[in-house]
């Protein structure tokens, strides 16, 4: 047990802690680069002042950059500098009165917050535009504002220059890096699935944990396909590397079924006896599946040049099937033994598609380097769009409500950020803009967003500047100085995507290391920094409590209507699929991945949830119990899509599809009760149902046990009914006690959501 202090401790540390990744040493270095080279020429020419412009503005233009194809980052980088640009010799001139400056600063910060309508980007620049504003507020007269607009320019067109230099000579360089890291969080999720078998880790922790890898896939293949489709549309047409590249992201997609559904299938069968027997052997499958996957996802990266064999997984797959060979000659008396051997079939059979599918990605990767063409099939090019066609006035329109919540946000983030304006003049407050600026960054459109940001912005802050008072207390010479401006920024932005709190941390003293370059030895601005920060980190609180709040729990019943849509379309198409074997079954795969998308996005609205204050969560859990079911709901589905491979559709299974019947009609129902209010009406008797289907299996499985004693090794009509109907079974049972255990939770949902 821990003591209290250690709590405490542990409490404290967590904002700090790194999130699992690789820091982004580009992204440092080129941040780096940004900032100090134009206060170098600053220093050179004497001109200190033009130099930290200038740099301000390349700093303010890389953090713009938020990753993507080529020609994706070039617009947003020019809207950034361009934005920046504006905004410093506005805010110069209004902030010489300060009823001026309240009222302009909520009117520029308003308009760009509802920039958020307009997807990541967009909200992006908004962001970094609002903060140029408030930050040039009070900043000092020289230079001039033409002075100002021209060294705005220069300094973003140093940023842009540095983010986009590699792109006329490798245009494909992002994409490549987006399908890596599908390929590398497809390994840690074979890693996690691999644990199945340990008891040191509670089956809480081990679903909470894939659930979170699986939402980090999802996320990746949807970010790499629009990366792969802005890249498709600027070089007007795809290539034979474009086709390679894309033909890898739908394999991730694939292999991530096929991942799912053998963690599912494990899940099944970890404590059936036989199982043990092929332990060791499925873990060195594992084991070698996870390293040729990372390497493979660093050949992906490479662009070919990385060599990849799979000697050692081949042999690690042919030694288990031999295993697997003979335990299945042995004697068996009891069906239960019968049906864990079915299983193990699976589960062998599952490790063999992912071996067969790496081999082929393997293949294309090896391809890369040279552009070669490929023999595989060419997924559907034309299903992946570019733009959204929506009309930019049409969905300003559509928001301007109180309703919307991105205008609600926008509305409470220039409210605070005017007000903290305002109250800094007031009070006569030191750098007062800080106040502001801490405004903008803490506060988001959901409170629990809001609350962890303010704590690590906070607590960086506070760190950061007793490291600052230390180096600006020590440093007095211009050289060191930047050399310690050139270390803070490069660790700080590549230690950005594992941690906010470390960032800001970095940041703070990066800032007063800036302000010093022209002020050496002013220490007794960290002071000011964190009594700033304090009171922002204050004011952005209120505000997102107290200004138009947007609290989840109101929120989410539409989003879970959402999910358990997705689901059910999910799980009519491929159901359809084993019922009338002639289906399309390349319709499953878009329906697949937007089910994916919802899960993904009813997980993150629970988090949410989470981090409110308790007594407006209302009781939580039937929430977690609903979103916890939805996903086995999914993940059940997602095995049966996999079987399809093997399914011969000779044998449909009777009852199945008054089965679907019953499903589709209570999920239905559990939609209209969380989007309409509609009743909920009560569960069909699908114990029935399961029981049919469960004595129909019972019988296949022992009719085929009397087959073994004189038919052992033939692929007998009846054999081979028992490998196309044994999944089917255990999946419909699983579902069928999801859908009841999620009736049962939206019954209590709706009981403490509207009474």
């Amino acid at each position: 047990m821990l003591s209290a202090l250690q709590r405490r401790i542990k409490w404290l540390w967590k904002p700090f802690q790194l999130q699992p990744g690789k820091p982004a040493i580009a992204l440092g270095l080129r941040t780096a680069l940004a900032l100090c080279v134009p206060i170098i020429l600053g220093v050179v020419a004497d001109r200190i002042s033009w130099g930290t412009t200038a740099a301000l503005a390349a700093l303010y233009v890389s953090i713009a950059d938020v990753g993507g194809a080529y020609s994706h980052r070039a617009v947003v980088l020019l809207a950034a500098m361009i934005g920046v640009a504006v905004a410093m010799p506005l805010a110069t001139v209004v902030g010489s009165s300060w009823w001026l400056a309240v009222i302009v600063t909520f009117l520029w910060v308003f308009a760009a917050g509802l920039m958020g309508l307009y997807g990541n980007s967009a909200n992006t620049v908004g962001f970094i535009t609002s903060m140029m504003f408030v930050v040039s507020i009070a900043a000092p007269i020289p230079p001039t504002l033409l002075q100002r607009l021209a060294l705005c320019l220069a300094g973003g067109s140093w940023a842009m220059i540095l983010s986009l230099g590699l792109w006329l000579v490798h245009p494909y360089k992002p994409v490549l890096k987006a399908v890596a890291k599908c390929y590398l969080n497809l390994a840690a999720l074979i890693e996690q699935a691999s644990q199945f078998n340990q008891g040191a880790i509670s089956p809480q922790q081990r679903l909470r944990e894939m659930v979170l890898l699986q939402d980090a896939l999802t996320r990746d293949i949807e970010t790499a396909r629009k990366v792969w489709s802005a890249v498709r549309y600027s070089r007007q047409g795809a290539s034979c590397r474009g086709i390679q590249l894309l033909v890898l992201l739908e394999d991730a997609g694939q292999l991530m079924t096929v991942v799912v559904a053998l963690t599912e299938t494990l899940e099944v069968v970890a404590e059936h006896p036989r199982l043990a027997v092929l332990e060791v052997e499925i873990q060195q499958v594992m084991q070698q599946l996870v390293s040729a996957m990372r390497i493979l996802a660093r050949a992906i990266a490479s662009g070919g040049r990385t060599t990849l064999l799979l000697t050692e997984l081949d042999r690690a797959i042919a030694t288990l099937e031999s295993k697997r060979q003979n335990l299945q000659i042995q004697h068996y008396q009891h069906t239960h033994d019968y049906y864990g051997l079915i299983n193990i079939r699976k589960i062998v059979s599952s490790m063999q598609a992912l071996t067969e599918q790496l081999h082929t990605d393997v293949d294309i990767a090896a391809k890369l380097q040279n552009d070669q063409k490929i023999s595989v099939t060419q997924p559907n090019i034309n299903k992946l769009t570019v733009w959204d066609r929506t009309s930019i006035f049409n969905t300003l329109r559509d928001n301007l409500t109180l309703r919307s919540t991105s205008l609600r946000h926008a509305l409470r983030l220039g409210l605070t950020a005017a007000l903290a304006i305002g109250l800094a003049d007031c009070l006569q407050i030191p750098r007062g803009n800080w106040v502001a600026l801490t405004v903008l960054v803490i506060l988001k459109p959901n409170f629990g967003g809001t609350w962890k940001t303010a704590v690590q912005r906070i607590g960086g802050t506070i760190l950061g500047g007793i490291l600052a008072i230390l180096l600006a207390s020590l440093i007095h010479n211009h050289l060191l100085l930047l050399a310690s401006m050139f270390v803070l920024t490069f660790i700080a932005f590549a230690l950005k995507p594992l941690n906010y709190g470390l960032y800001v941390l970095l940041l703070t003293p990066l800032i007063i290391l800036l302000i010093n370059i022209t002020n050496t030895g002013n220490w007794e601005i960290s002071l000011v920094r964190i009594l700033d920060t304090l009171i922002g980190g204050g004011l952005a609180l209120i505000g997102g409590y107290l200004l138009f709040p947007s609290w989840e729990r109101q929120q989410l019943p539409a989003q879970l209507a959402k999910t358990l849509k997705a689901d059910l379309t999910y799980f009519q198409q491929v159901i359809a699929n084993y019922i009338d074997s002639t289906e399309n079954i390349d319709s499953i795969p878009p329906v697949r991945h937007r089910a994916a998308l919802e899960n993904a996005n009813a997980t993150a609205a629970a988090q949410r949830l989470l981090s409110e204050p308790r007594h407006l969560q209302g009781e939580v859990e039937p929430v977690m119990t609903l979103l916890a079911y939805t996903r086995s709901f999914y993940n059940s589905v997602t095995t049966l899509t996999e079987h399809l491979r093997e399914f011969s559709g000779q044998y449909p299974l009777p009852g199945l599809q008054l089965f679907e019947t019953a499903i589709i009609r209570v999920l239905e129902n559990l939609v209209d009760v969380l989007q309409h209010k509609l009743p909920l009406q009560p569960l069909p008797n699908l114990d029935t149902q399961v029981e049919e289907i469960h004595d129909h299996i019972q019988q296949l499985h022992t009719n085929r046990m009397a087959e073994l004693t004189t038919r052992p090794y033939d692929i007998t009509p009846t054999l081979q009914a028992v490998r196309d109907k044994t999944v089917i079974s255990t999946e419909v049972a699983r579902i069928a006690r999801e859908v009841c255990i999620m009736h049962k939770a939206i019954a209590r949902f709706q009981a403490d959501l509207w009474g």
